[in-house]
């Protein structure tokens, strides 16, 4: 081999190198990006929502820029709570209709958690909906009977002890 093309050669393996690790680069930066970060809800929301939840409900929420948790306790004198306990979801629902019509940005996992204690068993009922379904159920694009079957519900009973 020549000394010309021995310089040719090793001028390719260079130039092969540099575009190899041009190309590694710019995986390597690409992968690095950070996460988008939800803007946290403003704190007027929270105040709205636990305001227009009914005190009777002993309402709690964590609003985060992934979740919304509302828990409610509703206490009962009665053996047993009654049969209509999960309607007072709907409640919850509403007082949520509500902040999002005053321009509250929800979190892509909405659940809201129910407990109702009575002198018997306790009913727990739990529902989680996805954000986007809440804000178009709320803005009208969505019926209550869409959203209702949209939702995953869970109820369950805990004994008295």
């Amino acid at each position: 081999m020549l000394r010309w093309q021995k310089r040719l050669l090793l001028l390719l393996a260079v130039a092969d190198l540099l575009v190899i690790g041009g190309l590694g680069w710019v995986v390597w930066h690409s992968m690095r990006r950070p996460p988008v970060e939800l803007p946290p809800p403003p704190p007027r929301c929270e105040a709205a929502l636990l305001t227009r939840l009914p005190q009777t409900f002993s309402a709690a929420l964590v609003w985060e820029r992934d979740r919304l948790l509302v828990r409610m306790e509703l206490y009962y004198a009665a053996a047993e709570p009654p049969e209509g306990t999960p309607q007072q979801l709907w409640v919850a629902l509403d007082a949520i209709r509500d902040v999002v019509q005053e321009g509250c940005p929800l979190p892509p996992l909405v659940t809201l958690h129910l407990t109702a204690l009575s002198k018997g068993p306790t009913v727990v009922c739990e529902a989680v909906f996805d954000g986007a379904d809440l804000v178009a159920w709320a803005e009208g694009r969505m019926d209550d009977a869409a959203l209702a079957t949209q939702a995953r519900y869970r109820r369950w009973e805990v004994p008295a002890p």
